[in-house]
């Protein structure tokens, strides 16, 4: 049962997808990323977007949706600078 006296979370309105909670699952993705962007910059490139499959771009979608009180969706955000993108349909 929920506590009518606790206050409740301040919408997350940040830009940046590392400022919203995920779950184990979609944080493990994000460093796959982060270890895949280190290994690129060795050779001197940069990764142009973090590519999701569409199941993982609607769940991340969800929960943003969810903390920021439907202010913000993921199509707007970035994570470390790049945009976060779904799987093209085959």
């Amino acid at each position: 049962m929920k506590d009518p006296n606790k206050p409740k979370a301040s919408p997350i309105v940040s830009l940046d997808l590392g400022a919203y909670k995920l779950s184990k699952k979609h944080q493990s993705q994000l460093e796959a990323f982060d270890k895949m962007d280190a290994y690129m910059k060795l050779a001197g490139k940069h990764a142009p977007c973090l590519r999701l499959k569409r199941v993982d771009y609607a769940d991340i979608n969800a929960a943003i949706k969810s903390q920021s009180n439907g202010e913000r969706e993921l199509s707007n955000l970035r994570y470390r600078g790049v945009p976060v993108i779904s799987e093209a349909r085959s």
